[in-house]
């Protein structure tokens, strides 16, 4: 059965601890729901566990439906114990902002012992609602969302995160774990530390960096803004504009079509591109490997340092400082390319 909470202010809020409790190891609550108002938005918080949020597929449904389990590990300490009572779930209408929460203790003392004993409580969201602007906020496991059709931020410190389906502005800070975004219309901003990244079919801007991780990227109908500083990268099958700025990483862009715009440190770019190329790169010590079948693009390519790999019909000129070429590929395609790096290698084929 489900409780319906229907007053504009209500406030629920359920003890998930006590000495009866504790003695069980799964606690399932009865599910709530709460009417959805005009202007309404959603703020789920929580801590370790796993949060699914779904869009209600069925017309005419206003209410959102929250399910609730906790779990109490089998290795939690002593500490964690004794103030299991002191966890709480908080379903409240803050004006316009639906919040659905777990409160912790608040003791900095016993959040340190929780941190360092290990065996902290596992709570279980499932959230089936109408898509309204959404913000979840959650520091470890897992966090699914599928088919919002509203804007959504999500904000995980470790863990596994998928966005699925639907549409509106994204946004989305992961810290370490597997980060998966697809199948999504809007604009789509994500930054991770170290995660593996993983973002596909897109229709919209996308704005994306991951410090140290691995990231793949592919099927993106819109502009692109890439930044990494180690780890690797790899872009496929898109067109349009990619902007991307490289300090250390290993970059790999195939099956592009569009402009091609970049800032290299010390990584290695190899891009293979179709169509009318359109391409302006800056590298320091990194190599530049450009694949360009059938172009007939204007080319001009210059290193400091750096050496040359080019078709034999491109002459090179020395200048005092630089060694330059200039000239137009023998493919049928038009297109332009400019290139500049102070110690790194420049191949063209």
């Amino acid at each position: 059965m489900i409780q319906k909470l229907l007053l504009a202010g209500v406030t629920v809020a359920l003890n998930l601890g006590g000495l009866i409790l504790a003695q069980a190891k799964v606690l399932d609550y009865k599910p709530l729901a709460m009417e959805i108002m005009p202007n309404d938005r959603l703020v789920v918080q929580g801590f370790e566990g796993r949060v699914k949020l779904v869009g209600a597929s069925r017309a005419g449904t206003k209410d959102i439906v929250i399910q609730l389990k906790q779990d109490n590990p089998d290795n939690m300490s002593a500490e964690g114990r004794a103030v299991l009572d002191e966890w709480l779930f908080s379903l409240q209408r803050k004006g316009e902002v639906i919040e659905v929460a777990i409160r912790s203790p608040q003791s900095k003392q016993v959040w340190s012992q929780l941190l360092m004993s290990g065996g902290m409580p596992q709570f279980y969201l499932e959230i089936t609602s109408p898509s309204i602007p959404a913000e979840v906020t959650w520091r470890k496991g897992k966090v699914a969302i599928e088919n919002w059709n509203a804007s959504i931020g999500a904000h995980v410190l470790e863990g596994e995160t998928r966005l699925v389906g639907g549409k509106g502005e994204t946004q989305v800070v992961h810290q370490d774990g597997t980060l998966i975004v697809s199948e999504r219309e809007g604009n789509v901003s994500v930054e991770s530390y170290k995660g593996t990244v993983t973002v596909s079919k897109i229709k919209g801007k996308l704005s994306l960096e991951n410090f140290s991780g691995t990231t793949k990227i592919s099927d993106i109908d819109g502009q692109m803004s890439i930044t990494s500083t180690s780890g690797t990268m790899k872009v496929a099958s898109s067109s349009g504009r990619l902007d991307f700025h490289n300090l250390r990483a290993a970059l790999s862009i195939e099956d592009f079509k569009g402009e091609l715009r970049g800032r290299n440190g010390a990584g290695t770019v190899s891009a293979a591109l179709k169509g009318e190329v359109d391409v302006k790169i800056q590298s320091q010590e990194g190599a530049i490997t450009l694949a360009l079948p059938n172009s007939g693009a204007q080319v001009n390519l210059g290193t400091v340092d750096g050496t040359m790999t080019l078709p034999a019909y491109l002459h090179v000129s020395r200048l005092p400082n630089l060694k330059w070429v200039r000239g137009r590929l023998r493919g049928d395609v038009k297109g332009s390319v400019f290139v500049r790096t102070t110690d790194g290698n420049i191949r063209l084929r």
